[in-house]
């Protein structure tokens, strides 16, 4: 789900475009729905984002346009799928609503953009090697002042490989989230409750990471332990009420009432793993992102079934 600053921008540029749309067309209604509006909208996206021009925006763009033409239509009493009735010359619904001829002005799109060079490449997959050689060199007997972020970033990789969660959805979970039970001989755990809105359907879902060897199949070393990683950045952050991922500054000053954004997360992770051995030509591939995808592929180098490794 996207956050309400953007949803709210996405919104008031498909009314910037609908208006110019309504004074170019005479029409006197910009959200007025007739059998030939997906038409239209199609016209109108294809000439506002250029598409197959040098000059053609980016398929982030292009999606947040059209989700905000989405809402538009929505609010003004057009909801539910679109139908055309023939023979009366009406329609109802939302002329956005599952509109194939969008989605492939999009893929055709994308494709243009990957010719000229600016298509968006996929995250590459974290892999245990870099996690085992960032903690080896910044955290575990590293025998230098330990960076907080470094601590923080460890958990953030190890628990984001072992229940295949990418940043974001994670980054605005509270410390109230959180329930550790202890236990004796390898038997305590850490329950995550994610409550916050993310851009799936991982709202409402709970995650059990148990202590060593627990029930991860990366028993590599201690380095990819989830109990391990997250205890240590929970003792060194406190137990102050704020965010779990919470900001550090330069300083290692550790401010619980921010979350680490997304960005100086990328940017931090980016920086260690080129000091960790990463070409520049990778780095800017390395995101939020990365951690799901390593996840997956880690999973399946196990022998897990993709049906089980997405549960």
């Amino acid at each position: 789900m996207a956050d309400s600053a953007s949803t709210a921008r996405n919104i008031r540029n498909a009314r910037k475009i609908l208006r110019e749309f309504c004074i170019k067309t005479e029409a006197k209604d910009p959200v007025e729905v007739t059998p030939e509006s997906p038409k239209l909208i199609m016209n109108l996206l294809y000439t506002y984002c250029r598409c197959g021009t040098e000059q053609a925006l980016s398929d982030d763009t292009m999606g947040g346009l059209i989700q905000g033409l989405r809402h538009v239509y929505s609010e003004a009493g057009h909801r539910g799928a679109w139908v055309v009735d023939k023979k009366n010359q009406t329609a109802t619904g939302n002329p956005l609503s599952n509109n194939e001829e969008i989605k492939q002005l999009r893929a055709s799109n994308r494709v243009f953009l990957i010719k000229l060079g600016r298509g968006k490449k996929r995250a590459r997959p974290l892999s245990v090697a870099l996690v085992c050689e960032h903690a080896t060199r910044y955290w575990f007997g590293c025998g230098k002042p330990i960076d907080c972020r470094d601590v923080l970033l460890h958990a953030i990789m190890v628990v984001g490989l072992n229940v295949g969660l990418r940043y974001d959805e994670v980054c605005k979970m509270k410390i109230e989230d959180v329930t550790v039970t202890p236990g004796v001989r390898g038997t305590g755990s850490i329950l995550l409750n994610i409550t916050v809105n993310t851009k799936n359907s991982t709202t409402g879902r709970e995650y059990i990471l148990t202590e060593w060897p627990g029930n991860t199949r990366m028993r590599h070393s201690v380095l990819t332990d989830p109990f391990v990683a997250l205890l240590s950045w929970m003792s060194m952050r406190g137990n102050r009420p704020g965010y779990l991922f919470c900001d550090v500054t330069d300083k290692n000053v550790i401010v619980t009432n921010k979350f680490w954004t997304t960005n100086d997360f990328k940017v931090f992770l980016r920086a260690r793993l080129r000091l960790c051995g990463v070409g520049p030509g990778n780095l800017d591939r390395y995101s939020g992102h990365s951690m799901k995808r390593g996840c997956v592929q880690l999973y399946r180098s196990l022998g897990v079934r993709d049906e089980h490794i997405m549960q």
